[in-house]
């Protein structure tokens, strides 16, 4: 596998993990299950599935189409993480 492509993957693995935990508590309030990642809808989450969601993530933070996440996205998903 690229090195370019494996640190892309595993960024994208790390920040979707991130998010998702610092998300947790909107999650629990919100009321949202595990069923937001379940695609096919079987009431189990595979990895790809989770995968597919934080990435499906990582694109909504990622604004700029780098590919990574600057400081001011970060800053974004931070606050928007504590307004919730």
């Amino acid at each position: 596998m690229n090195i370019k492509i494996s640190k892309l993957l595993t960024t994208t693995g790390v920040c979707g993990l991130i998010y998702l935990g610092m998300a947790s508590n909107a999650i629990a309030e919100s009321g949202m299950k595990h069923s937001v990642a379940d695609f096919n809808q079987d009431g189990m989450v595979t990895s790809e599935e989770l995968i597919t969601y934080v990435q499906i993530n990582f694109l909504k933070i990622e604004k700029n189409n780098d590919q990574m996440l600057d400081g001011s996205e970060w800053d974004d998903l931070w606050w928007n993480a504590e307004e919730h």
